[in-house]
């Protein structure tokens, strides 16, 4: 790693380390169970502390762990690391909610998102005993969550405390969209297993997950600077517009709910097969720039992409997807339809479908209702999204979905979050 790529990483890691640090009993004594008074947390009446962008929540216990305090290096909470002890103290679980470095435009080194983070990362948590004392034990790739396709990387070390005593301590690691999700588990050498439970039974905790699209807000520079043009991209199509009857949006949701999985490697989107994406052009609309992709491939194969659209100012990403033949819909909906294809929007936290088509729109036609919708937004925020027929969002408690955001009645309602998810469950 370059000099110029530490300086900003350990300009981070800095603050960080007040994370870690075992806290005098006086500085412990002053920690409050409750999260800090800012807009981004709540409590509920269970006692959880609920992040409120994505909707991670951290229960008042996880197994024999008690939190005991929440600190933070930003006045809005938006890093913040909470404090659980076991009931005997002999060890400390720890877990911090920050923004992605690489979401904060550092430049790191890495194949992907979690390679890159984990550099700084592994800083993190190198500071609670001191940067390069530690013998690692273990580091590998894991599957955090109910994919089947590594997403998260641990490490467990071995580090000697102030008196000399062995002291194991484990780091787990993953990315949930523009969020870095850390968990440190430390304890005597001799209750390595126990650290190793403490680790599973927070990552057993119902986590939130976040649109695929949120990882093109780490990708964007890629695609505007080093995404290769498309030659002779095939523009036309047929498909038109068709008004989705009930069958038709119970499919849509099926279908959009997968880009919520942990690992949905047989969905085409840009940010698993960047190379399998051309740029056909650049343009504004407004304030904004929009990079239009086009994918390259069979647009016969199931499921298949054609178009993508994507704001490179906030990293939202408008979709042209298909994953179900028009055979599929029923006879009294399919009124013409070939094939079902329609154009969602999203951004870090939901998605939301605008369009059907009854086969592939051209790419004018694409086009066209994509600057209709990115008009009515207001310029610069990536945060608005255009109103569509059917909304999906993912917090901790579980997918929510709205077939009509005009009238917001999400269906089915999300489940209460349980304040005592069962170690390794």
């Amino acid at each position: 790693m370059t000099s110029r790529m530490l300086r900003p990483l350990l300009a981070i890691a800095a603050p960080l380390a007040l994370f870690l640090s075992p806290a005098p009993a006086a500085a412990q004594a002053r920690l409050s169970p409750q999260p800090p008074e800012v807009p981004l947390w709540r409590t509920d009446a269970a006692g959880n502390a609920i992040q409120n962008d994505l909707g991670f929540f951290l229960p008042p216990r996880i197994g024999s762990f008690e939190r005991k305090g929440f600190t933070s290096t930003r006045e809005d909470g938006g890093s913040v690391m909470s404090w659980y002890e076991s009931a005997d103290g002999r060890l400390i679980l720890r877990i911090l909610l920050q923004l992605r470095a690489d979401i904060r435009g550092i430049t790191l080194e890495g194949a992907d998102g979690v390679e890159r983070n984990w550099q700084f990362l592994e800083r993190v948590g190198d500071a609670e005993f001191g940067a390069g004392t530690g013998e690692e034990l273990a580091e590998r790739r894991i599957v955090w969550g109910t994919g089947d396709h590594p997403n998260a990387m641990m490490r467990l070390s071995r580090f000697a405390d102030p008196s000399g005593a062995p002291r194991v301590q484990g780091l787990w690691y993953r990315n949930i969209g523009m969020w870095a999700v850390v968990i440190v588990a430390s304890g005597p050498e001799a209750a390595r297993g126990e650290v190793e439970a403490a680790g599973a039974a927070a990552m057993a905790l119902p986590w939130p997950r976040a649109p695929m699209t949120a990882e093109l807000l780490a990708m964007r520079q890629h695609f505007r600077e080093t995404a290769r043009e498309c030659r002779d991209y095939e523009r036309s199509g047929s498909g038109r517009p068709v008004q989705p009857g009930p069958a038709i949006r119970a499919m849509l949701a099926l279908g959009l709910a997968v880009t919520f999985l942990d690992t949905a490697r047989a969905v085409p989107h840009p940010a698993l097969q960047p190379d399998l994406y051309c740029r056909i052009e650049t343009f504004r609309v407004g304030q904004d720039e929009y990079i239009a992709l086009g994918r390259i491939g069979d647009t016969n194969a199931y499921p298949a992409a054609r178009y993508a659209f994507m704001r490179s100012s906030g990293g939202t990403l408008y979709q042209i997807e298909s994953f179900f033949s028009g055979e599929e819909v029923p006879a009294e909906e399919r009124r013409g339809i070939s094939r079902l294809v329609w154009l969602t929007a999203s951004n870090h936290r939901r998605v939301t479908a605008l369009r059907v088509f009854s086969d592939w729109p051209s790419y004018a036609d694409a086009k066209a209702i994509v600057t209709q919708a990115a008009r009515g937004q207001r310029d610069g925020l990536a945060e608005l999204m255009p109103t569509g027929f059917l909304d999906i969002t993912h917090p901790a408690a579980g997918i929510t979905i709205n077939m009509d955001p005009s009238r917001p009645a999400p269906l089915p309602s999300a489940p209460s979050a349980p304040a005592e998810p069962p170690p390794g469950k």
